[in-house]
């Protein structure tokens, strides 16, 4: 301690000295712990990125096949051109209904709306109330998928049905949908 007293200086140089390079460490230390820790962030955020990308690559080849039906679908997508209004509206009624029919659904009312255009298409509308099962209406949807030209379900409304009367033993759920319908046709 005395040494300490006589040479404040040197022991002011020296303990600085021994202080540097602790300083240096300590601040090495935590900018590595700093940037390591902005490192995991950025790979987090770019992770969902890379799964997206990845996502692509595999539905590479379904999506050449979507692109070729697309470039193809203004003969098996929507109406030619040259078809009337209501010949198409007409035909396209008859059709949902036999679909739905078949289905076993039972067509209480369908209309015909008025056609509008947007863009290069016409909208042919079409409302549809039906009565049936779930397993019906299910069967209905997948006819309506596999119709050509495209079917577009705009609106489903799906209500259920209550039962006629307590005494009734023999009863299966029914429900009441409402199908809003729209198919396309290409504009001259």
């Amino acid at each position: 301690m005395k040494w300490l007293r006589l040479h404040r200086k040197d022991a002011l140089v020296i303990s600085l000295t021994l202080l540097l390079p602790v300083y240096a460490f300590l601040y090495l230390a935590t900018s590595l712990v700093q940037h390591s820790s902005e490192s995991r962030d950025e790979i987090a955020k770019i992770t969902p990125r890379i799964s997206r990308l990845l996502g692509l690559i595999d539905s590479e080849q379904k999506m050449q096949e979507s692109l070729l039906i697309v470039s193809d679908g203004s003969k098996s997508l929507t109406y030619p051109s040259t078809e009337e209004e209501s010949v198409i509206s007409a035909t396209l009624q008859a059709e949902l209904r036999r679909i739905m029919t078949e289905a076993g659904l039972t067509v209480s009312n369908s209309q015909v709306q008025k056609m509008r255009r947007e863009g290069k298409f016409d909208h042919i509308g079409l409302n549809v109330t039906s009565l049936g099962t779930i397993q019906a209406l299910d069967l209905a949807l997948v006819g309506l998928e596999s119709y050509r030209p495209l079917v577009l379900i705009e609106s489903l409304n799906v209500y259920p049905n209550r039962k006629n009367s307590a005494a009734q033993t023999n009863y299966r759920q029914t429900v009441t949908a409402r199908f809003k319908l729209t198919s396309l046709r290409v504009v001259q």
